[in-house]
């Protein structure tokens, strides 16, 4: 394999196995051209990574290595160790979900203590616990070179955050780290919370799930719920602390360890609570969860660049494979490419990443009644446990799924317009005309199921957004509600709806040509994106109607009428 002298950028997404990869390896050691190399969603193993890295430890003009979505796993990540000892030009290694696990993390570790270039380092779904993590947090307190670390949806614990909030307290490099979607508890966060205390040059991303005070007095309010008050927390300041219920029984609560103001109750936090006892309590965690004390404000606002990036038609309405007539639904899965439920054309369409033209995986074949056929499509969702594509097929009143060329009607005689499924493979569907998401009476559209089973539905003839906890006899209000019109707490016909991990409410404000946010418990949402008018301009959109998210957080919205999808990168 030969690589132009000439060429500075290289994409290869072809199922590069090992083999390829070791000539792709031998042709790199003599290039003196290529700066960015993105080998993403191949079958590249160990072996083919050893010969890569035996590359990079020749080559001087590679910056941007982008690995994800392989398999190299430890012994993988041992040679690209050993190559970042000694190249001096990669400033870029994005290696998440490669099946690296605490051997792996170790030699990467090793190998950043020598080298004085690398500046982001990308490690996210992985198999990472608290002994690889205690390994980087070594690292961090010497390295000077990095930063920016990610290490998301991985398996680090409460000691793993402790380590590496020690080694926050000395590192003044790094300036973003990235721990959202692991395991750790109220414990590991205050640990995080006190390192930033010292380190204030940091960007710091964890997923909280009970409630953190900063800068409130002993036993003021720190919730929306007036029962919930801050205890402060033992060895801190005098502002930082846990926001959790008030009134527990002042008995059941153990004294601190002395020495150690620690606790050896497993899921309590040593607090100062003086109306109980004068000496510091192992306050129980599960008082302070969001359930009993929802925070007042979020913790994490993410923006989104206003002007998009058409990703999916956008070459006016047709029927070609570069364009969409009137897209409803979207799905994006883990490997970012986007599945459109192309209402006008009968069929459900797929844009693999970065393509400019789709293509037909369901329907296409006239509108009609038959099992190759589809009839207004409105939504359509990715079974990623078998890879099957269930489609609310509308106008044929069905719910099916293609798998391998073969179809099968899930549901019949329904009207159904969206789909959502929830974690354990249970799949929802809104019934339009009888008004109902199982046995609910609304006006039901698009619908989304979180992890506690709670459903969210977007009452379009209402202009509000309804949520159901799981086995609740009625719904609450938790967005709009409040007529129709263009406030920022109201909505005109919402559509797509999607809740992240903290809670927050997205939804395709259609008749307002908008996404909004909203928050459970707030009179009003914000605008995420649009809200500037319907139009065809980058920063506009015209009746959006499905919302989804890639697994970088960046926002796609299915506009409607102006026949494509958009694209708005999350600001990190």
């Amino acid at each position: 394999m030969c690589v132009n002298d000439s060429t500075t950028s290289w994409t290869l997404i072809i199922d590069i196995k090992d083999v390829t990869a070791q000539y792709l390896g031998d042709a790199l050691q003599h290039n003196a051209s290529l700066t960015t190399l993105n080998l993403q969603y191949n079958q590249i193993g160990d072996v083919g990574a050893q010969r890569l890295a035996d590359a990079l430890q020749h080559n001087t003009t590679l910056i941007t290595l982008d690995f994800c979505h392989n398999k190299i796993g430890d012994v993988g990540a041992r040679s690209l160790g050993s190559a970042l000892q000694c190249n001096t030009t990669l400033t870029t290694l994005n290696i998440w979900c490669n099946q690296i696990g605490d051997i792996g993390t170790q030699h990467l570790a090793d190998a950043l203590q020598r080298n004085t270039t690398l500046t982001t380092l990308c490690l996210s779904n992985n198999h990472i616990g608290d002994v690889g993590v205690q390994h980087l947090a070594d690292t961090l307190q010497h390295n000077t070179s990095l930063t920016t670390l990610n290490l998301q949806y991985n398996q680090i614990g409460d000691v793993g955050a402790q380590r590496l909030a020690d080694a926050l307290q000395h590192n003044t490099t790094l300036t973003k780290l990235n721990l959202s979607h692991n395991q750790i508890g109220d414990v590991g966060v205050q640990y995080l919370v006190e390192a930033l205390q010292h380190n204030t040059f940091i960007i710091l991303i964890v997923q909280i799930k009970s409630q953190i005070c900063e800068n409130v007095a002993q036993y003021d309010r720190c919730s929306t719920n007036s029962a919930c008050g801050c205890f402060h927390r033992v060895g801190t300041s005098d502002d930082t602390g846990v926001c959790g219920f008030l009134w527990p029984t002042c008995s059941h609560l153990v004294p601190c360890n002395a020495s150690t103001n620690s606790c050896a109750q497993l899921n309590t936090v040593c607090v100062q609570h003086p109306r109980c006892h004068e000496l510091p309590l192992c306050y129980p965690i599960a008082l302070s969860k969001q359930n009993i004390c929802p925070p007042k404000t979020n913790k994490i606002s993410f923006k989104w660049k206003q002007n998009a990036i058409t990703v999916a038609g956008g070459n006016g309405y047709g029927e070609e494979l570069d364009q969409l007539n009137r897209p409803f639904g979207i799905f994006i899965d883990k490997k970012k490419n986007i599945f459109i439920a192309d209402v006008e054309n009968h069929r459900i369409v797929e844009w693999k990443y970065n393509a400019k033209e789709g293509q037909i995986i369901a329907g296409g074949n006239g509108q009609g009644n038959r099992m190759n056929q589809l009839n207004y499509p409105t939504d359509v969702i990715v079974d990623q446990q078998d890879h099957s594509v269930i489609i609310a097929d509308w106008g044929n009143k069905r719910v099916i799924q293609w798998l391998n060329q073969n179809q099968q009607i899930l549901i019949d005689n329904i009207d159904c317009y969206g789909l959502a499924m929830d974690k354990y493979g249970f799949l929802f569907v809104s019934d339009w005309i009888r008004n109902e998401v199982r046995r609910w009476k609304i006006i039901p559209t698009f619908i989304f199921v979180d992890e506690d089973q709670s459903v969210y539905v977007t009452d379009a003839g209402n202009h509000r957004v309804m949520k159901w906890r799981k086995d609740a006899k009625e719904g609450i209000v938790v967005a709009g509600g409040n007529g129709y019109g263009g406030n920022l707490s109201q909505l005109l016909s919402p559509q797509g709806i999607i809740v992240d991990d903290l809670g927050q409410i997205y939804v395709t404000d259609g008749g307002n040509h908008r996404v909004m946010r909203w928050c459970e418990g707030k009179e009003e949402g914000e605008i995420v994106v649009g809200g500037n008018g319907g139009g065809i301009q980058s920063n506009q959109l015209n009746d959006p109607i499905g919302l989804s998210f890639d697994n970088e957080g960046n926002l796609y919205v299915a506009d409607h009428f102006n026949y494509r999808i958009q694209r708005f990168e999350i600001i990190l």
